[in-house]
């Protein structure tokens, strides 16, 4: 599937050659007009994606803040979409509580298919934040102080080695045709829902 990865481990430094890193990008290259591209190359996490040309995936930067917005967020001219996204990094990062209040009235103002990567540089602390139906499928993984997430499910199982099945996952597919919650079929990878950031799940490192 097309689409931006994050890979994070503030325990220790990432190496933007990092074998591993680099080959489970070029396993979600599925035909010749996907292209891997590194956006963020920081010490502790890259920022990636696997995508072929007009894939809706812009970003937008300034002195504090880098957001990278996946999809489409519709009825928003690019200039006044800019400076809403940099007050809302501003909501994520520069207050001692996260208003989720705020953050929940604009998701539900904000109509479209997106996923948004909030990057602080001076610090570089983390956010992501998707629409408020989960349009886009974003899967992670979390132990510790380790994330990994994609919107390519194999790109997760890949970096974490593991393959088991969730036996509850795999049963509850069998009797609904579908996962419940934020289950995957895989053990430990689950998938971001609705709201992620409002319902609490938020990834700040």
């Amino acid at each position: 599937m097309p689409g931006i990865s994050l890979v994070c481990n503030f325990n220790k430094m990432l190496m933007r050659d990092s074998a591993g890193i680099q080959q489970a990008l070029d396993s979600i290259k599925f035909d010749d007009r996907y292209e891997k591209q590194i956006y963020r190359d920081g010490k502790y996490y890259i920022l990636a994606s696997s995508k072929y040309d007009q894939y809706p995936l812009r970003s937008y930067e300034n002195d504090n803040y880098l957001i990278y917005l996946e999809g489409i967020i519709y009825d928003k001219e690019f200039f006044s979409l800019e400076d809403e996204l940099y007050k809302l990094a501003r909501c994520l990062f520069d207050q001692s509580e996260v208003p989720y209040d705020q953050l929940s009235k604009w998701t539900l103002d904000a109509d479209g298919d997106y996923i948004l990567i909030f990057i602080e540089k001076k610090s570089d602390r983390i956010a992501i934040m998707n629409d408020a139906m989960a349009h886009l499928p974003l899967y992670y993984y979390r132990a510790d102080s380790c994330l990994i997430a994609s919107r390519d499910i194999g790109f997760v199982a890949s970096l974490i080695g593991k393959t088991a099945f969730d036996e509850k996952a795999v049963a509850q597919y069998l009797l609904f045709r579908h996962t419940l919650g934020n289950k995957t079929l895989l053990k430990d990878v689950f998938r971001c829902e609705p709201w992620s950031l409002t319902n609490g799940s938020i990834f700040l490192a």
